[in-house]
Parts: C-alpha cells; structure tokens; sequence
C-alpha cells in the first residue's frame, strides 16, 4: 500500500512513515521528499499523490501558542492544508485520507458539535473546520476518510526537548531540578509507536463501513499530575533530581511512593516499559 505522509519529519509523522514500507515523505523539512512539498500549495500535494492509494495528513501548526501569535499561518496550513488534501485525493482518485486532529473536537449522535463552547484558542477551531471540511466535502465526493482524534500528550523518541515529558526526562538525567507549578491538572499520556500502530491499523484494514467518515479516538486511559509523571520518572531514572512544587521539595522517590502512584494510576508494566525505553534513548544521547 502506497501512502504519502504529510507532516513526515515532524515527531509522529517521522516516526509513522518510518514504520511504512514505501511511502512518500511530504513535507518542507523532510530530506527525502519531494523538492515541493508545501501542504500550502495545491499543486504539490496533487503531484506527490498520483498513483498513491492514500494520504496520511498530520501536517499541521500544532502548538496553540503558534497558532495564536500568527492565525493567519494557522488557517492557512491547517484548514487549507486540509482541503488541498481532500481536493488532490478526489482528483486522483485516492481510496481513503487520514486526518489527525485532535481530542478537543467531538461529534455527538445528532450531528452536532459537542465542543463549539470548550474551544478557545485558534489551533482548536482550525481542527474543527478541518473536521468539517472531510465530512461534507469528503462526503459528497465518496472519499472513505478516518479522523483521528489525538487525545493524548504523545511522548517518545525524537520528541520536542521543550514539551513537558522530554524536559522531565532532560532534567532526570542531568541531575537538574524539576519545578512544577501545577499540581491538580491531569494529561492522558500515551506512547509514540502506540499512535502510530493504531493509524497503520486503521489504513491497512479494509473498511467494510458504509459510513464514509469514521472517527476514531486516540488515548491510552493513563492519567497524570505532573507531580506524580515527574515522580515516576525520576525512580526509574535512579535520578538525584529534586522536585520543588508548591513550597515542597522531595529529594528522594522510594519504592513504595512510585508503587503507590502505580496502584493509585492504574499504570501497566507496558507503560513504565515505554518510558524506560525513552529514559535510555536519552541516556545515550548524553
């Protein structure tokens, strides 16, 4: 199956289109896509898709403090992105499109949108016109299209250094000190390679569905404090971290206060496995 990647050298996109057996890296940083690759321009992604049987589209302006210093950049790339995608695989007769979006879109039975009063910012309301755009307009043109929802911090290999789990494991590995302000919000974490096996599933299988739009929510169940992410990371980094939070500090993590975050979490021995696997990675990069 041949399927071009947009978004390919960024942090899940490099890592799916590594995991693809010929496929089509798209996109301006990619060293090994095409000389125009630019989601921006019609044309480059009519070309890159010819002959292809279908498109996976992650690229995208995904930090939602990008999209609001420059919501112009933001609408540009993630809506019209969205439709040069829609409109390339229509015309070349593409079987099926994958849209990553993200969790804070959600659709209820009657069609409506469950989320038009949660969404605040401009990255949110870019993925949910891009949600929009692949069902009319896929729709009534036959597209068979997915939208994966992403409703997870995705961490892994290859990560940003500056997202939260990267500089937590930067930190446990330097010996730095780890200063956390918010103690009660709580993120569903979930594995890079877990995301993608769950796309590569989805664009492998035959879709026997009638429906021409199907949407498929991506997390892994495992909520976090950061208090409690740092915490794990640094037992298992045998770190001589500290962890300052509200007027506390804890200089040491027993055995018995990562098995209660365990216990508490329900966090399974595949989970703690990734992040060892993350930790090492680091490790040998020092």
């Amino acid at each position: 199956m041949k399927l071009v990647v947009t978004g390919s050298s960024g942090f899940i996109g490099n890592h799916l289109l590594d995991s693809l057996d010929g496929s089509i890296p798209f996109d301006l940083s990619h060293e090994n896509a095409i000389d125009s690759s630019d989601i921006t321009i019609p044309d480059d992604i009519m070309n890159a898709s010819k002959n292809c049987d279908g498109i996976i589209h992650l690229a995208a302006i995904s930090r939602v403090s990008d999209c609001e210093d420059n919501p112009k950049k933001c609408i540009d790339v993630n809506i019209n992105g969205t439709l040069n995608v829609l409109q390339a695989a229509i015309k070349n007769n593409i079987n099926w499109v994958g849209i990553v979006t993200t969790g804070e879109v959600q659709w209820i039975e009657n069609d409506k949108i469950q989320s038009f009063n949660r969404i605040n910012n401009v990255y949110g309301v870019s993925k949910l016109a891009s949600e929009l755009l692949v069902d009319v307009i896929g729709s009534k043109a036959g597209l068979k299209s997915t939208i994966f929802r992403i409703s997870s911090v995705v961490f892994g290999e290859g990560d940003n250094p500056k997202k939260v789990f990267s500089l937590f494991v930067s930190k446990s590995i330097n010996g730095d000190d780890i200063s956390i302000n918010d103690t009660s919000s709580e993120w569903d974490f979930i594995y890079v390679d877990d995301v993608v096996n769950h796309i590569k599933k989805s664009a492998y299988e035959k879709n026997e569905s009638k429906k021409f739009v199907e949407e498929s929510n991506i997390f892994s169940g495992i909520r976090l404090d950061l208090l409690s992410l740092a915490m794990i990371i640094k037992y298992l980094a045998d770190s001589s971290s500290k962890i300052n939070y509200q007027e506390h500090l804890i200089e040491k993590v027993t055995k018995d206060d990562f098995n209660k975050i365990v216990t508490k979490r329900k966090i399974s021995h595949k989970f703690l496995t990734q992040v060892k696997k993350v930790i090492a990675h680091n490790l040998l990069a020092v």
